[in-house]
């Protein structure tokens, strides 16, 4: 790509440089002013006080939903026997949870995909969490409006793929629901026996998903009033820009018409 930008850049012309060169200055300039004029989230007036003061602490909770809900069992499978009239019950018979399971893919030499939910399941939801705390309070003097707003918006697209332990857990909850009967057949008893292997989803499983969908929804609060801040100051600045264009406007006019009644009442003299 830097070899295919670099010839890009040999093929332009002097001319194409310099509007080039002069655009990107003004985006700069631009830039500039906007981080200069605009504060962090936690301050900036266009986002209304109650979510202001809201939004951290439902970061701070949802990094503690997240924290239970991996140290907390997903699931268990209980065992439910019928054995010539006999019933007899295995609670806790296998457990499920994050830890638990990507050890069991380790160890079953699945080892990509134990990364892969190790990564985004077990690193990136925290990572997610302590950027956007710490994006909201952060001014413009230290991460450019810009440049937040990217950040925000990548976070929002890669937030999604911390769902994948869940959707892990749920295949492995409905794989393991099996259930076992003795066959119909003429030399056994009927109902000699039966066997059922039910799933349970416990708090670990419950906290997850709150966690994943809180996230979910405060991502996109915090893009849409990111980007309320940035339409209030361009619409600021068009204002600022019209009342100027005006005043300039009924200046230019006020001395026209004043030069001209100097020359009329200058010609009536002579006259």
């Amino acid at each position: 790509i830097k070899q295919n930008h670099a010839r890009w850049l040999k093929s332009l012309s002097s001319d194409d440089m310099n509007k080039i060169f002069v655009e990107q200055t003004r985006a700069k300039e631009k830039e500039c002013e906007l981080n200069r004029c605009t504060k962090s989230l936690f301050y900036s007036n266009e986002i209304p006080l109650i979510v202001r003061l809201l939004m951290p602490f439902v970061i701070v909770g949802n990094i503690g939903l997240f924290i239970s809900g991996h140290l907390n069992l997903g699931a268990t499978v209980n065992v439910f026997m019928q054995i010539a009239g006999e019933e007899i019950t295995i609670d806790n018979f296998f457990e499920f949870s994050m830890y638990k399971s990507t050890v069991d893919m380790w160890n079953a030499g699945a080892k990509e995909l134990a990364i892969i939910i190790l990564v985004f399941s077990g690193i990136w939801p925290y990572t997610k969490q302590l950027i956007s705390f710490f994006l909201w309070f952060s001014p413009p003097s230290v991460i450019g409006v810009s440049r937040r707003g990217s950040i925000y918006f990548w976070l929002d697209i890669l937030a999604k793929w911390s769902m994948i332990d869940i959707f892990v857990l749920v295949i492995s909850i409905a794989s393991f629901r099996v259930s076992i009967s003795s066959p119909d057949v003429a030399y056994l008893t009927r109902n000699l026996y039966a066997v059922d292997l039910m799933v349970v989803p416990l708090w670990g499983l419950y906290a997850n998903m709150i966690a994943q969908i809180v996230s979910q929804i405060s991502s996109h609060f915090i893009v849409y009033y990111h980007r309320n801040v940035v339409t209030a100051y361009i619409s600021l600045k068009e204002t600022k820009e019209d009342d100027n264009r005006e005043c300039s406007t009924r200046s230019y006019v006020t001395k026209t018409f004043g030069e001209e009644k100097m020359r009329s009442s200058k010609t009536q003299d002579i006259a």
